[in-house]
């Protein structure tokens, strides 16, 4: 596909350099920052003051304005007074650079090889847009690149991409790299006309223009080599900014020293990268600075063989960002872009690399605290030797004067002097008979141990590489140290190397010790495949990776072997080997220490076999080793990967789970259905950990919570404490909100427990339906159950009512913190108390006390004076007779509630982001009952209400209600009417007999039923929306969108930072709850240590039945011990 490329002028800018006529000294600098192993993008907000700059608000009105223009068909003009830059189109080559009253500084080669992106692939089928953007007062441009491609576009491997420049030898001599990488340049027909040396880009400058430079080796660096290039495979998309590169330009008049404009660069750079990255590029694929997160955090490594406390780590780094951390280990990861990332780490004088456990989700804007991060190296024991120092470089080691007719006088006496060309030759000067021999204990690596592992004639000794054409040069170790005999150690090499020496040294050195291990420990030799199978397999060709694989894993399964996936690179080779390959390599808590009975299957097992594609190839088979040093199976249960769960059985057990099955019925179902399958319970246990994890997709616990509440048009909210620990969480599902509308009168408001591991309470709020059924409005987890607590979960609610609505009736226990939250927020609503838990409360606190004293008048006055008269109109029929409760005086419905929700619930461990999936179940199922039951009472006709007066009625009330009616209607037939007291009606909402009786014989009208009962005008709007103060957000963005039309501009520009200031305002972190110390229930009540059951403990007045019922006569008031009718049985003899 064709390259396209667009132009960006931005007028923003109002400091530029001072313009002082020819200048004698020129810069060109291309500040991109490379950093580790990937580039992250040049950054530029902020305009240069270079040499002889003067004041920006002097300048600030005669600025010239940018400018772009066609020059003729073949070429766009990108101008700021400053640099103007001409690109040729449609290929977007750029062909002049215009400075300073230069007409180009590129050289005059042909257009197409003085300014471009360029990109080196096996195919051109990929997309890719060039930009360039210039900025007012500028003194130079930026460019960026966009490779991307299509799901569907062929295989391709890219091997280079970069942006290139040709500058004019005339103008640019001299090169300054970093601060002692600097030197005069030669000039290309210098090169030219130079010795060749073996390497493409090297040469001996024998007649340079400049003598200084005669005798000297001059090369640079331009290939990567293969194994560094980009791999794709059919029908694979990517895509991949690079850039924006900012190419400054300035110059020095005055000075001849180039030093002067390298700092004047340095300090652009330094420039360009606190402002990075950039808010200017006009494309989605590069984010803003508001639009990327941080990663914060602390690495600490704990070598117990090295410290015994924990080790501040000074490096951290990301796969694409990252950063060197400070002397106490903590380092931030500023800019990153949002997206799923997994990170690394790596200490020096540590071997290998820390990985953090979960994958980071990283959000527009947001902000990710990991905390401290311990790291524990890969150790067996202290170390007894080591040579050189693991810090990913080999400057410690000997590096040799060069060569003296191959010198570069940059390198001659700099820190980086193995960068001399050649040097690695100088290893045959050294060691002309035979191969480097380090003696341990004696030798020291500075001075005895090679820079480099070269090629080499001489035979090796311990280890070898084996290149594709010749032997790399050995090495050989001797120990002086006796002791060392006796002692079995492990050794570490840390390997600078390509893919391709590394694969090679793995499956030469690892697999003939794997062998030659089995062979003199005397264990069995098995092979799987006979030399015919092995001569058939190596003909074989695969198409795709997966049918290679099977092929092999199903030949073993037949013998009775298990192969697993040893190493991969996708699309390039695969090393297969048995699942009973390798040895234990241990923790770093000693065997001893250890509180499981651990144990390993493997056995260094030498079977490999390695598959290879190359591209545009199939993949096919190369032998390394068949045999096995241990028998086959008779049973592959034994085998882990045997008992792995398939694609589907995955999802199944993900669907069980979701539906409450416990993990062994689960297998159950499994095996019914599959009588092959070979898992156990501990498989189920695993796949489900696996799902959780995939859900949480690098997410915390509570990031992913908010996530999917959000999603999920839950109305919620949280409190935290000044750790950043939640303390409070309030939501409602959009289906409870829709019910909570239709059903704003009656709620029963209650508190259960032992429904989350944080041990904190959950507040349940339900609703009475048309069936006189109960629904879930909303739930509050809260640290306490003080006043503030219900206070603050109230108004919540409230939100979802609506400012103007107000329940007629909230039912609770005596909990006087709720009562007093309840007359704050609700002060139009009457508080009915639960006449059952006032009987129990009786029962429990003072029951035995009054059978002792009942005859002391004062005891009882006291009590019922000081405990339950101030809330008489609570609960006293005579005063809650006339509220309209729908007949609901005690809380039994959220007892049911709770019931109901424990049993979705099944244990009382879980985290909040389970106990919303569950509770999200309960209230889909809920809510599909309640619709499905309306549905079916408007078709429905009951035979016996057919009867005049309820003619109106039918089919739009609920049954419920005419079942009431019907009393009713029965009780104004009698005779036995009692005079009206209007309870019924007020209570609930319906007519009374007496009204009936007024009626004579007339059909009730709907006007006469309260909407409460009514199912004809229920909608159950599922908008799930909640009206703050009056208003939606849509409502108010219309009305701010007709108010800003008629703004004058810079009032427009005040209201978008405003609102720009809301869209990025930084999320605070919120962490994980403590565990709280719950309320409990009173002393007798029997508690179980680490109990997971939601099962909740006996209430007092449970404790003092139980007590008071005898075994005997099941009657209360007495035990066994004092029971008449025991003692009867057994003075009649019955009994003994």
């Amino acid at each position: 596909m064709g390259t396209v490329f667009k132009l960006v002028l931005i007028d923003h800018r109002t400091v530029m350099e001072k313009a002082a006529g020819w200048k004698r000294q020129w810069g060109l600098f291309v500040l991109l920052i490379v950093q580790l192993f990937f580039i992250v993008e040049a950054s530029g907000a902020t305009p240069v003051r270079g040499p002889g700059s003067i004041n920006s608000r002097e300048l600030k009105s005669s600025l010239p304005p940018l400018r772009l223009h066609r020059l003729g068909h073949d070429y766009v003009v990108m101008d700021n007074g400053i640099v103007m830059v001409t690109l040729s189109t449609p290929k977007g080559l750029v062909t002049r650079i215009q400075y300073q009253g230069i007409d180009n500084i590129l050289e005059y080669n042909k257009e197409t090889n003085r300014g471009y992106w360029d990109i080196l692939w096996t195919t051109t089928r990929e997309r890719v847009l060039d930009g360039f953007v210039m900025l007012r007062g500028s003194s130079g441009f930026y460019t960026y690149s966009i490779f991307e491609r299509l799901e569907g576009f062929p295989a391709m491997t890219i091997d280079q991409g970069r942006v290139a420049f040709k500058l004019q030898h005339k103008l640019f001599n001299y090169m300054a790299i970093s601060d002692t990488r600097q030197r005069v340049m030669p000039t290309p027909y210098d090169r030219s006309n130079g010795q060749p040396l073996d390497y493409h880009e090297a040469v001996v400058l024998t007649n340079p223009s400049n003598p200084q430079l005669k005798g000297e080796v001059f090369f640079s660096n331009h290939y990567a080599g293969r194994t560094m290039s980009l791999e794709f495979q059919d029908g694979e998309p990517w895509k991949k900014v690079f850039g924006p590169v900012f190419i400054y330009l300035n110059s020095d008049s005055a000075n001849k020293d180039p030093s002067s404009l390298w700092e004047d660069a340095k300090k652009q750079s330094v420039r360009e990268t606190e402002s990075w990255p950039y808010d200017f590029p006009l494309s989605e694929d590069f984010p803003t600075a508001k639009q990327r997160g941080t990663v914060t955090g602390r690495l600490l490594v704990h070598d117990r063989y090295i410290n015994r406390n924990l080790i501040n780590a000074n490096s951290a780094y990301g796969y694409q960002f990252w950063t060197r951390a400070d002397a106490e280990g903590h380092f931030v990861i500023k800019g990153i872009r949002p997206g799923n990332y997994s990170l690394y780490a790596w200490a020096p004088g540590i071997i290998g690399d820390y990985r953090y456990d979960n994958f980071i989700n990283i959000a527009p804007g947001g902000e990710i605290r990991v905390g401290n991060l311990v790291y524990y190296p890969p150790r067996v024991g202290p170390t007894l030797w080591e040579i050189g120092v693991p810090d990913r470089t080999a400057a410690e080691f000997f590096v040799p004067d060069p060569d003296s007719k191959r010198v570069n006088n940059l390198y001659t006496d700099h820190a980086d002097r193995f960068r001399q060309y050649g040097l690695w030759d100088r290893y045959s000067d050294l060691y002309p008979n035979h191969d480097l021999i380090f003696n341990v204990g004696t030798s020291s690596y500075q001075k005895n141990w090679f820079f480099a592992h070269v090629t080499s004639p001489h035979s090796s000794h311990v280890a070898m590489m084996e290149g594709e054409t010749q032997d790399v040069g050995g090495l050989e170790s001797d120990f002086t140290d006796e002791d060392f005999a006796e002692i079995n150690a492990i050794i570490n090499l840390a390997v600078t190397s390509n893919f391709e020496e590394i694969s090679e040294f793995y499956e030469s050195s690892e697999g003939v010790n794997y062998a030659n291990n089995a062979r003199e420990s005397g264990s069995v030799e098995e092979k799987m495949l006979n030399d015919a199978e092995c001569a058939s397999l190596l003909e074989e060709k695969f198409s795709t990776r997966d049918e290679l694989l099977d092929r092999i894993r199903n030949m073993a399964l037949k013998g009775g072997y298990v192969t697993t996936i040893k190493k991969s690179k996708l699309g390039c080779y695969v090393i297969i080997g048995c699942d009973r390959g390798g040895k234990y390599r241990g923790t770093s808590v000693p065997l001893s220490e250890g509180k499981r009975m651990s144990g390993s299957r493997l056995v260094n097992c030498p079977f490999q076999i390695l598959g290879k594609k190359k591209v545009g190839k199939p993949w096919k088979v190369e032998i390394k080793d068949v045999s096995h040093n241990h028998e086959p199976s008779s049973d592959m249960s034994e085998h882990p990967i045997c008992r792995r769960f398939s694609k589907e059985e995955v999802l199944s057990v993900k669907q069980m789970t979701m539906a409450g099955i416990p993990p062994r019925q689960i297998l159950t179902s499994l095996r019914q259905s599959n009588s092959n399958c070979k898992a156990i319970a501990r498989t189920v246990y695993n796949a489900k950990a696996a799902i959780k994890k995939k859900v949480l997709a690098g997410r915390t616990m509570i990031q992913a919570l908010f996530d999917e509440l959000g999603r999920g048009d839950f109305t919620f909210d949280v409190k935290r404490d000044g750790n950043g620990h939640l303390t409070h969480l309030f939501f409602a599902h959009p289906s409870s909100i829709a019910l909570t509308k239709s059903y704003p009168y009656v709620f029963v408001m209650d508190c259960t427990y032992k429904t989350n591991k944080y041990k904190m309470p959950l507040l349940d709020i339900v609703g009475v339906s048309s069936f006189n059924g109960s629904f879930y409005s909303c739930f509050a987890f809260m640290q306490k159950e003080e006043e503030g607590d219900y206070v603050w979960a109230l108004e919540r609610f409230k939100t979802i009512l609506g400012p103007d609505q107000q329940p007629s009736v909230i039912l609770s226990d005596r909990e006087l913190a709720l009562m007093n939250a309840i007359e704050v927020v609700f002060p139009g609503t009457t508080n009915i108390l639960c006449v059952w838990h006032i009987e129990k409360n009786v029962l429990s606190k003072s029951w035995q006390r009054l059978q002792v004293v009942y005859k002391e008048k004062e005891y009882v006055c006291n009590y019922i004076k000081n405990t339950w008269l101030p809330f008489k109109e609570k609960f006293v029929k005579a005063w809650t007779g006339n509220h309209l409760h729908f007949g609901n005086r005690v809380t039994s419905r959220a007892e049911g509630a709770h019931a109901m929700l424990k049993r979705y619930l099944t244990v009382s461990t879980g985290n909040f982001h389970e106990v919303r999936e569950k509770i999200c179940l309960a209230i889909e199922n809920q809510h599909h009952e309640i619709k499905t039951k309306i549905a079916s009472e408007k078709l429905r006709v009951i035979h016996k209400f057919q009867i005049p007066m309820f003619k109106e009625l039918v089919t739009h009330v609920s049954i419920f209600a005419l079942s009431e009616l019907l009393k009713q209607y029965e009780l104004a037939a009698s005779s036995l009417l009692d005079p009206c007291r209007s309870q019924f009606s007020n209570t609930m909402g319906l007519p009374c007999a007496h009204f009936m009786q007024n009626m004579r014989g007339e059909p009730l009208l709907l006007s006469d039923i309260h909407p409460q009962w009514r199912i004809d005008i229920r909608s159950f709007n599922m908008d799930g929306g909640v009206n703050t103060n009056g208003s939606d957000i849509e409502s108010l963005l219309k009305k701010f969108h007709d108010k800003y039309k008629c703004m004058p501009l810079g009032q427009r520009e005040d209201s978008q930072k405003q609102i720009a200031q809301l869209i990025n305002a930084e999320i605070p972190l919120t962490l994980e709850p403590t565990i709280q110390p719950h309320k409990g229930r009173p002393s007798g009540s029997k508690k179980r240590k680490g109990d997971s059951s939601t099962t909740r403990d006996p209430s007092a007045f449970e404790i003092v039945e139980k007590a008071r019922k005898c075994s005997v006569c099941h009657h209360v008031g007495h035990n066994r011990s004092t029971c008449q009718r025991l003692k009867s049985l057994v003075d009649r003899g019955v009994l003994t």
